[in-house]
């Protein structure tokens, strides 16, 4: 799944009407925040396998994405 795949699920997750979320191409509900953040980074860590993490950097690439996904998603 591409980014725009993740940018659209979390849209759909968050919507303020609904009161949970399923993740696309699972049949489990996702019903709290750290439910969904941990599944959106399972994702992307298995995408960007193999990545290395720069010796200065504090946190690997995947890290990095997830955060950046979290914001563009709540950044209005």
């Amino acid at each position: 799944m591409g980014l725009t795949g993740l940018l659209a699920m979390g849209m759909h997750f968050l919507n303020p009407g609904r009161k949970c979320a399923t993740l696309l191409g699972t049949e489990e509900s996702m019903t709290t925040t750290i439910d969904f953040i941990t599944t959106l980074f399972c994702q992307v860590d298995d995408q960007l396998t193999g990545l290395p993490k720069h010796p200065e950097a504090r946190l690997w690439p995947s890290e990095v994405v997830t955060l950046g996904l979290l914001h563009a998603l709540t950044v209005p």
